[in-house]
């Protein structure tokens, strides 16, 4: 199997290519998101993508179009709540399918059915076929450090976000720079309820995953 991955950012494609090469089929990563907005965000995603893809050794490939004023242009400001499969989806798509036909490849996939909050029908319908079942996944907090097994380096008092942190000196305060901040960006984004902040730490309901 010749696979190419259409891949959104570096995070949602660890999952995707741990389970592919788990099953013995090598991915081949492609960039192509000119929906992304704005360009910092585009840049950081692409730059971080790159190198995870060097650090795995999975061949990438780069198609570069940062695409803000065909986005304006297309997407109805009236009907923002399905510009995915109106706009997004359907653009970027159309280019992995060509880029795959013309490469030899006999599969396609993408890293956005990784995530929870895409529309995965809609994506499957674009891509002819069907989602499938849900496969029951489970939230897990490496980080060990709570209020009482590590310490602040100083007083933080910016925005209680996770995201914000990183912008922060040294990642944020905590005394382990790679430890959870206890800000609970994670919180807010279980749609399950499963993730709470205890002393300091996400703390997983697994029976609630």
């Amino acid at each position: 199997m010749k696979l190419l991955l259409h891949t959104c950012c570096a995070p949602c494609s660890v999952y995707c290519i741990k389970s592919l090469r788990a099953e013995n089929i090598e991915p081949t990563l492609f960039w192509y998101n000119p929906n992304i907005h704005p360009y910092s965000e585009y840049k950081a995603r692409r730059d971080c993508l790159k190198n995870y893809a060097a650090a795995k050794q999975v061949e990438l490939v780069i198609e570069d179009a940062y695409g803000l004023d065909e986005f304006i242009c297309q997407v109805d400001p009236k009907r923002l709540d399905t510009r995915c499969e109106d706009y997004c989806y359907p653009k970027r798509f159309r280019k992995s399918f060509e880029y795959a036909k013309a490469n030899g490849y006999d599969t396609i996939t993408t890293t956005l059915l990784y995530s929870i909050y895409q529309k995965h029908d809609k994506i499957a319908e674009i891509m002819g076929t069907n989602a499938g079942a849900a496969e029951k996944m489970v939230a897990f907090v490496r980080c060990t450090g709570d209020c009482e097994k590590t310490t602040d380096k100083y007083a933080y008092s910016g925005t209680k976000s996770c995201l914000m942190a990183k912008f922060a000196p040294t990642g944020g305060s905590k005394s382990c720079r790679f430890g959870c901040t206890g800000f609970g960006d994670c919180t807010r984004a279980c749609t399950f309820d499963a993730i709470h902040i205890v002393n300091g730490i996400a703390v997983v309901d697994k029976e609630k995953c």
